[in-house]
C-alpha cells in the first residue's frame, strides 16, 4: 500500500531548507536566520556568500542537526 506524505507549511519549509544545505545551491537565508549562520562560517561548516549560505564537507556531516536547528527557530 502507498502511503502519501501530505506537506504543510512547515514541512515545505523543512524539505526547503534541507535541500538547500544539502545542494551547492545553497539556501537562501533571513536576517533572523543570519547568526546561525555566521555560527556555522565561524566553525568552519559553512560559506556565507550575500543571503545564500552553503556548507562545506565539516558542514555536511552536520547537516541533520543544523537543518533542525534552522527549522526550528
Amino acid at each position: 500500500k502507498q502511503h502519501d506524505e501530505v506537506l504543510v507549511p512547515g514541512n515545505r519549509f523543512s524539505g526547503r531548507a534541507y535541500l538547500g544545505l544539502r545542494t551547492t545551491a545553497g539556501y537562501r537565508i533571513s536576517q533572523s536566520d543570519r547568526p546561525a549562520a555566521q555560527r556555522w562560517a565561524n566553525a568552519g561548516w559553512a560559506i556565507i556568500e550575500g543571503d545564500l549560505v552553503r556548507l562545506n564537507e565539516h558542514g555536511w556531516l552536520r547537516l541533520d542537526s543544523i537543518a533542525a536547528g534552522l527549522t526550528a527557530s
